[in-house]
């Protein structure tokens, strides 16, 4: 059995699991319970990086161990910060016990609301502008088995629910921070996670050094960051743009997603995932949304693969895998290549390729950061650095992440296999035409 009670009273931990990352995570009675709960264990079903293990075979993990280490993550983010910043924690935030069972609840329950394979088909289940947070605040503020818990511990559902996505009073301000922001619990998780479950090192950052590396201010009741780990926080996000590129961007794993939506969008009304959205309101089928998994969705790629479904016998594994013909990743301001990238499609159309037949298109901006000075507005969040006691902003004494402002775009086309050669000699000779231009100027 553990404790917390040197710091933050009474909050006992009395269950462990054994895990990778960590060593082990530990919850309480009522964490237990939920943990134990149905829909909780639907996670178990949902794969954490959709189809990255076709790419990286080990890549298995769901986003039921995920869930337990945000849990840890940001428990232990909490209990650094506290430790800290003890004497101006209890005077700003008051209850913080209660504070930190909250986060504990949010952390846990942040993915409750996942569609299958994640992220990769979350936006063909669920209607534009509704997201898993939308179906995860729904489920916090209905399901039963949770409203119990939480009614027992003299916890508000609205308040998780809002943690996740919503407005919050000032004094929830870094309980949001630590669950969802720049530097947050969930991606200090995954990055770990994720890395290790695929066999690669893109993903490592100093976990120790990183959940030391904030302060708080009692002015503005927010995180700051202290000046001798700057570096820590910097190598978190530069952590994240490696991984991205590495692994959820990966060209091949990237064409896997492709066929997946494809296929969902062409049999989606055969399956019912238990949400309904009627005049911008959500309502769920508990027992139906149990079932509505991974294992679900494969069980129709199974039939429609028998049937002779394209889309079917790649997602099985088997024919017209995607081939990233054309794949390139620029500067946002570097607009030639936005031209090559529609002259090669224009191309492949005037040679009589089909169009989410033959080939698939994909283009994706990625921002390295999302950190702002203090003076905009328009984007995320602001981070605030304390040196000699006076206040500069991340940004300013970071050169790195400054010089790491601009966006990232991948270009990319795919091309089914019985058309990989004819494409490639369709490129081929646009990059040869390119190159006499540049040649004669």
């Amino acid at each position: 059995m553990v404790k917390y009670s040197d710091l933050l009273g009474e909050i006992d931990v009395k269950h462990r699991f054994r895990d990778p990352i960590y060593g082990f995570i530990w919850l309480t009675e009522d964490e237990l319970k939920i943990v134990d709960s149905e829909l909780f264990q639907r996670l178990r079903r949902i794969h954490q990086l959709a189809l990255t293990k076709y790419v990286y075979p080990a890549a298995e993990n769901t986003r039921f161990p995920h869930s337990l280490g945000v849990l840890q993550s940001a428990t232990n983010i909490f209990l650094e910060l506290y430790r800290n910043n003890y004497n101006s924690l209890n005077e700003v935030m008051g209850d913080t016990v209660n504070l930190f069972k909250e986060l504990r609840f949010a952390a846990l329950l942040h993915d409750i609301g996942h569609m299958p394979f994640s992220h990769a088909t979350e936006d063909i289940f669920l209607d534009e502008g509704t997201t898993h947070e939308d179906v995860s605040k729904h489920i916090v503020l209905d399901y039963k088995p949770f409203l119990s818990i939480f009614k027992k511990n003299n916890i508000k559902p609205e308040v998780i629910a809002n943690l996740f996505k919503g407005k919050l009073t000032s004094e929830y301000r870094i309980l949001k921070k630590i669950l969802s922001d720049s530097f947050d619990a969930d991606r200090a998780d995954y990055l770990l996670r994720d890395s290790y479950m695929c066999g690669v090192k893109y993903g490592l950052y100093d976990f120790q050094r990183f959940i030391s590396s904030f302060d708080f201010s009692k002015k503005t009741k927010d995180f700051t960051i202290k000046y001798g780990n700057i570096h820590s926080v910097e190598s978190l996000l530069l952590a994240r743009y490696y991984y991205n590129m590495q692994v959820p961007f990966h060209r091949t794993r990237k064409g896997y997603d492709i066929v997946l939506k494809k296929f969902i969008e062409k049999y989606k009304e055969e399956i019912d995932c238990g949400i309904v959205i009627e005049d911008g309101k959500l309502k769920m089928d508990f027992e139906q949304f149990f079932f509505f998994d991974d294992n679900y969705v494969f069980e129709i790629i199974k039939r429609k693969y028998k049937e002779g479904d394209k889309f079917a016998k790649t997602l099985m594994r088997g024919e017209n895998k995607l081939h990233a013909v054309f794949d390139l990743e620029v500067k946002a301001e570097e607009k030639e290549y936005a031209n090559e990238y529609g002259e090669f499609i224009q191309e492949l159309k005037e040679k009589g390729f089909k169009e989410n037949e033959d080939y698939f298109k994909f283009k994706e901006t990625i921002k390295i950061h999302k950190l702002i000075k203090q003076s905009d507005e328009k984007e995320e969040t602001d981070y605030v650095v304390i040196k000699d006691g006076k206040e500069y902003d991340l940004l300013d004494l970071s050169a790195i992440l400054k010089s790491l402002k601009e966006p990232i775009v991948i270009y990319r086309v795919y091309i089914v296999s019985e058309k990989k050669g004819e494409a490639e000699k369709i490129y081929k000779n646009l990059k040869e035409r390119h190159k006499k231009i540049k040649g004669n100027l």
